[in-house]
């Protein structure tokens, strides 16, 4: 069976979504905010309504330059990589290569001479399903990820080390039984996919998925050509922000993919039938993994809407995606920004809301102002937050960031003459003075707890 061919409509902010008038128009002013305040240099939205896509761009490549996204702009599309790792399993249980319920380990023995083996509990071993649905019992990193360079956190992560920690490692519970994300057990099941077929990750994907459902921008390396269409990344403070290399975690998060590409895989997810990988794809969506007190999966699918809707979302360093499938309306909504901040995840949601007849969410932008340097400059400085911890607060380009003992630097956004927030985590941050006006601490704000902090 040929590649499936869905068509991609690269629109104008004035070119109206099929069936919904007015609704882009809406779709628009729902996201000018997050460009406006700063949040979000630029975006694609793509819509999948039956054989009908609409995609739009919004904002710049860069902060404040001219040139939107479109339809090729590639994105990293970070732990929505982990659905195509979903149906890599689903594809290799349709092929007879291996079963869902077969033990990890086992697979990696018939493999030969394995480069690791999963914990066992007790001896309940992990099984492939497990990894696909985040019930392994693995934790989300390995205890001994520690990166180098924390704006490339997964690059200098080795096999040594990952040997390491599953040599070492035991399982707090039986797998299959609670959920827990597993960015590691996603990675660990592209790997021992790609060991089982004796090729990589990249080599599998794109010969078991990207290839027959045409996908010809879709990819963990972007080289050559594709270079040329990449969208710088930025951090939700709007600064540059490098890509990620996950040479170990390909599978969790590796993959990069334009919304061209992205809407004609929404297309074949929510039409199997007119792909060669029929069998797969509705294998990945059956719900396999149902927590109680928590979420419900397919394989590398989140299963929401009282089990109506497939979706998950991604996020790297400097990037943001969505997708979200509603077969039984033929829909689709998949959201790319070059912008790590989750808000437009919220502006996607949105637009399947509005698509579904239903109100949209509020999307706080909280407003910032500039003070200049006289103002700033006084705040500059260390404040002790406890025994072995303190915030390191520099003054660099004309912007305030602070950084916590062994957490990454982040921008401090000015509300008030002394009081700042993050829009990257959800806190805010008091300076002190005495009566002389001189700054001597700090307070922190965060989920209704507060910590001082002492200037040294």
């Amino acid at each position: 069976m040929p590649a499936i061919q869905v068509p991609a409509i690269q629109a104008s902010a004035a070119r109206e979504i099929p069936g919904h008038p007015g609704l882009a128009t809406e779709l628009e002013a729902l996201g000018r905010p997050l460009i406006d305040g700063g949040l979000v240099p630029g975006y694609v939205l793509g819509i999948q309504l039956g054989d009908q896509a609409w995609i739009q761009g919004y904002g710049s490549l860069t902060p404040g330059g001219e040139m939107a996204p479109d339809a090729h702009t590639l994105f990293e599309i970070g732990s929505i990589s982990k659905v195509f790792t979903g149906i890599l399993l689903a594809d290799a249980v349709e092929r007879g290569v291996l079963e869902l319920d077969d033990p990890v380990n086992e697979r990696l023995d018939l493999a030969g001479d394995a480069p690791f083996h999963l914990p066992t509990f007790g001896e309940q071993p992990i099984r492939f399903w497990h990894l696909s649905t985040h019930s392994s019992g693995l934790p989300r990193l390995p205890t001994n990820f520690n990166p180098k360079d924390p704006d490339n956190p997964y690059a200098d992560y080795t096999l040594e080390d990952l040997k390491s920690f599953l040599e070492t490692y035991e399982l707090p519970r039986a797998p299959g039984k609670t959920f827990a994300y597993s960015n590691l057990g996603a990675g660990l099941l592209g790997n021992v996919l790609a060991i089982g077929e004796n090729t990589t990750y990249p080599e599998l994907l794109a010969e078991r998925i990207t290839g027959p459902l045409g996908l010809e921008s879709t990819r963990c390396r972007i080289d050559g050509e594709l270079a040329g269409r990449v969208a710088p990344g930025y951090d939700s403070d709007g600064e540059p922000h490098a890509s990620w290399d996950l040479p170990l975690f390909q599978g969790a998060g590796g993959v990069r993919s334009d919304m061209t590409d992205m809407l004609r895989f929404a297309r074949a997810n929510l039409h199997p039938e007119e792909t060669p990988l029929e069998e797969a794809l509705k294998l990945a969506q059956e719900v396999h993994f149902r927590d109680p007190k928590g979420p419900t999966l397919g394989l590398g699918w989140f299963v929401g809407g009282g089990g109506s809707t497939r979706f998950h979302t991604g996020q790297t360093g400097g990037y943001h995606s969505y997708l979200a499938l509603v077969p039984g309306k033929d829909l689709a909504v998949v959201l790319l920004a070059n912008s790590s901040c989750g808000k437009v995840e919220t502006l996607a949601e949105n637009a399947l809301r509005l698509l579904l007849g239903l109100q949209p969410l509020p999307i706080d932008v909280r407003p910032s102002i500039e003070l200049p340097p006289e103002d700033l400059e006084p705040l500059v400085g260390e404040y002790r937050l406890g025994l072995f911890k303190k915030m390191t607060v520099t003054l660099e380009r004309g912007r305030l960031f602070a950084q916590i003992t062994r957490q990454p630097k982040l921008r401090l956004h000015a509300a008030e003459k002394d009081l700042f927030f993050y829009r990257a985590v959800e806190a805010e941050v008091r300076f002190l003075r005495d009566d002389t006006g001189a700054v001597t601490g700090l307070e922190i704000h965060q989920n209704g707890a507060v910590t001082s902090g002492r200037r040294l």
